[in-house]
């Protein structure tokens, strides 16, 4: 609830900067991205779901852009300001050659964008899987915003 509270109180505020996006740190607490898209009727998108079936049948050289393009013409052509992302671990696969974040900021310049990050934040880094995994990936977190 205290994420919810939170959300509510910096969307006027996020909707003013050039990179509109707030990262939510759901590693411990769950849903919040999901209830508050209900809660203020907001799309949610599973991007995982989204993405498995677009990759489906596509040549593994051409997936980065199809991913890419995919996502920049979905979420744009969306009528809503603000829209939910959740569970986008899918984006980390090594051959994907995509950075999240990148993708996200660009989107961003648009869209308004609430996303669940589900991994870890630690000495301000987003951390991606554990080291030694093949999606382990480390970024900053330096001008991002995000609600712990």
């Amino acid at each position: 609830m205290q994420f919810i509270i939170e959300l509510k109180n910096i969307i006027p505020d996020l909707k003013k900067r050039y990179f509109k996006q707030v990262f939510i740190h759901e590693h411990k607490s769950g849903n919040t991205v999901k209830n508050y898209s209900s809660e203020c009727n907001i799309p949610y998108l599973n991007l995982n779901l989204e993405l498995a079936k677009l990759l489906q049948g596509i040549q593994i050289n051409r997936r980065p852009y199809k991913i890419a393009d995919y996502l920049n013409q979905r979420l744009n052509a969306m009528t809503e300001e603000i829209i939910c992302l959740d569970y986008f671990e899918l984006l980390f696969e090594p051959s994907l050659q995509i950075n999240p974040f990148d993708l996200f900021e660009n989107i961003s310049k648009n869209k308004t964008l609430i996303i669940a990050w589900r991994g870890n934040i630690h000495d301000g880094h987003f951390i991606q899987a554990e080291p030694g995994h093949p999606e382990y990936r480390v970024y900053p977190t330096d001008d991002a915003l995000v609600i712990k």
